[in-house]
């Protein structure tokens, strides 16, 4: 990781301004539900901002990909910084009002919506298809410290201002995108191409045309199993945050405990993003992507066996490098396996699929937890997640030797 950072100019600006911006985000988003509970005192009010947020980057990722696919990754990435810091200053003067919150929380989320497919275009514009891994671990290792330390950071400013000044938090933000966005210009601004990627005669479509051949790739079968891992995935751990508060409340400990479970999940996803990617980069895709998804689901539901808080943070610490693994190798697999002037609308189109299964996964656990306990939903989720790893690195593995002997007679006539 830190050589491809040392080495690489472009993708280190790249990897600091994301840092920069996501660390900023989360003065915005404690004040929205901060805010929110401060004027409202329900749960259900202040949940509607995390709905917002989904509904947001539900209907911008059916538009994004599209739309920024023959676009400059790293001009699209400065406008919607700038497009981003805008926004979100503008709340500094508006009225502080909960429609203005619901609002701003889905603009928000629907301009970031532009970014994301970007940001993975950039990636394969910039770095060699052998160094992919290492670069999706930098950037998971950096996702991963911005959780541990802007939650802490917004907490600490935001509480020594008086509650009347609080909303400062709001330009905090925008001045960390804006500062994100100049890192940018200067050197990124003229022309990217794909590293050893030919490029292709543009024909003229229309959008729901380019919208569903930026789909085509998932005809592969080994595409389908992908994404069904990450729907049992995304639909099991929805609303992680609550069902481990509600298993280590009834578990006998206080419910705050919960930070040192989740603290051991960061650690482990941490030190695999570091260390791990040079050594996950080796082992077959089977086990790369089927195998970490098997272990993931087998660590998720030893959190819900236990009940003991060592025993829990242990699973979760496995659960970490397992769940790092994965989305290492995940990520990997799509910026080789999905044509780059396809990849910013396949990339969109499946970040809006998959926030519409979280939101579904949050109501689905939510009814299972009311009629059972949190700890059967832990179980529940991580044995599916489990089933899907198992049953992907099968057909994984049948689909790769089926192409190796579509290979060899080829081989033998020459």
């Amino acid at each position: 990781m830190l050589k491809i950072l040392k080495q690489n100019l472009m993708f280190r600006r790249l990897a600091s301004s994301l840092f920069i911006s996501e660390l900023g985000s989360w003065f915005s988003y404690m004040l929205l539900i901060v805010m929110t509970y401060t004027k409202t005192e329900t749960l259900m009010t202040t949940m509607g901002i995390a709905l917002f947020l989904s509904i947001g980057s539900l209907v911008g990722g059916a538009l994004a990909g599209v739309i920024i696919e023959d676009k400059n990754p790293a001009k699209v990435i400065i406008i919607t910084n700038i497009a981003s810091a805008l926004l979100i200053s503008s709340l500094f003067w508006l009225p502080n009002t909960i429609q203005v919150y619901y609002v701003a929380a889905f603009a928000i989320s629907f301009v970031s919506s532009f970014r994301t497919p970007a940001f993975n275009k950039y990636i394969v514009s910039v770095v060699q298809e052998d160094d992919l891994m290492e670069a999706n671990g930098t950037f998971q290792s950096t996702r991963e410290l911005v959780k541990i330390l802007g939650p802490g950071l917004a907490a600490t400013v935001l509480g020594v201002l008086p509650e009347s000044q609080q909303s400062v938090g709001f330009i905090i933000d925008a001045a960390t995108y804006i500062l994100a966005s100049c890192m940018f210009i200067g050197i990124s601004l003229g022309k990217i191409e794909p590293i050893n990627i030919e490029k292709k005669v543009k024909v003229k479509q229309s959008f729901w045309s380019r919208w569903k051949e930026g789909l085509s790739p998932i005809k592969s079968p080994i595409v389908i199993s992908v994404l069904v891992m990450y729907v049992c995935i995304m639909l099991g751990i929805a609303g992680v945050d609550v069902t481990f508060t509600a298993h280590v409340d009834k578990s006998g400990y206080k419910a705050e405990f919960v930070g040192y479970i989740l603290g051991a999940l960061s650690t482990g996803m941490i030190l695999t993003s570091i260390f791990g990617s040079k050594y996950i980069k080796k082992l077959p895709l089977a086990l790369q992507l089927g195998g970490g998804t098997l272990g993931l689901g087998l660590f998720y539901a030893g959190i819900g066996f236990s009940t003991n808080i060592y025993l829990m943070m242990a699973s979760a610490f496995a659960l970490g490098v397992f769940n790092s693994g994965f989305n290492m190798s995940a990520s990997t697999f799509w910026q080789t396996a999905i044509p780059y002037d396809q990849l910013g609308r396949f990339f969109s189109t499946i970040t809006s699929f998959l926030s519409s299964v979280t939101l579904l996964g949050m109501g689905i656990n939510g009814l299972i937890g009311t009629i059972s306990t949190p700890q059967f939903v832990i179980m529940l989720c991580g044995g599916l997640i489990l089933l899907s790893g198992l049953v992907s690195i099968f057909i994984i593995m049948s689909v790769n030797k089926t192409d190796e002997n579509k290979v060899e007679p080829a081989k033998q006539t020459l």
